[in-house]
């Protein structure tokens, strides 16, 4: 798997922003993910293939989003230190397609998406304040349970803005957080033929992981999972089938966050979380049906 990002940067002015007298802090754009392309919004490969004898088609996981961080030291003290994601968009798409010549019976399988994390510099007048890493290790993973025979094809596309979600240390104050309530967007894909009924949940286990070295990390946790109860009406013999899918969501989202500064012989250590963002359940979220026209056989007649 690969990693993608793409940065632009925003000095912002430390005394309206944090209203402390000296510091550092900035803004920064990027899209992390796996298999994603550069608009953050769609596959960079068409197809991934899962254990099982599954392909996922067009499946991808991108996060837009700005990471904020600041830093204020005087004499060897700590007096600010913050993190954190704005606007965050996550995109999904997962759609599973059994492979052609395998039958469709129970099966499920994971597979582990992006591991190494993006680094670099932070810079100021050519002095090098901080390493920070970035990035996104993901799961996607599936559980199918349906009778043998019939073509198997559905998923979900996702899209959860999480807007928010920062902490900041301040000496005196203590920790502060900021976050926003996820809005979810769930579209269900279904098509293909499931010789009467099937089941299929398909999840990810992400997690948006930001690290200043030897000074603090902060995470995101985002679990989204769709049960899929999917029902056919015909076969794949048949001029028509009535496809329909009833799509359930399942969210769990957490952060955490350690602070683990040092300076000379002073060192200074807090740890916030983890915290639970969101712990949201719906067994029939929403519903989807089609028509599929099965293409006819070719003949060849001598």
């Amino acid at each position: 798997m690969f990693l993608w990002c793409q940065f632009r940067s925003a000095v912002l002015n430390a005394k309206k922003t944090l209203g402390i007298a000296r510091g550092v802090s900035q803004s920064r754009h990027f899209c992390v993910g796996a298999n994603q392309d550069e608009t953050c919004a769609a596959a960079r490969n068409a197809k991934l293939p899962l254990p099982g004898g599954i392909s996922c088609q067009g499946c991808y996981v991108g996060a837009e989003t700005d990471l904020y961080y600041a830093l204020n030291v005087t004499r060897l003290r700590l007096e600010n230190i913050g993190i954190g994601l704005r606007s965050t968009l996550l995109r999904s798409t997962l759609r599973l397609v059994e492979d052609e010549g395998k039958s469709i019976g129970d099966r499920n399988g994971s597979l582990s998406l992006l591991q190494k994390p993006f680094e670099w510099r932070l810079k100021v007048a050519g002095r090098v304040l901080f390493d920070l890493k970035i990035s996104m290790p993901t799961q996607l993973y599936y559980d199918f349970k349906a009778k043998e025979g019939g073509h198997a094809d559905a998923g979900a596309q996702l899209l959860i803005d999480m807007g928010t979600n920062e902490v900041q240390y301040t000496r005196g104050k203590g920790w502060e957080h900021r976050r926003d309530k996820a809005k979810i967007t769930l579209q269900p894909k279904v098509a293909g033929d499931y010789n009467a009924g099937a089941h299929l949940t398909v999840g990810l286990r992400s997690s948006l992981q930001v690290e200043i070295q030897n000074m603090l990390w902060f995470r995101v946790n985002v679990a989204p999972e769709v049960p899929l109860v999917l029902t056919s009406v015909g076969t794949s013999q048949a001029d028509l089938i009535h496809t329909c899918g009833v799509a359930g969501l399942n969210l769990d989202a957490s952060h955490e966050a350690d602070i683990h500064v040092k300076f000379h012989n002073h060192s200074f250590n807090k740890h916030w979380g983890p915290k639970v963002d969101a712990n949201y359940h719906n067994e029939s979220a929403v519903s989807k049906c089609v028509d599929i026209h099965p293409p006819k056989p070719s003949l060849l007649m001598v």
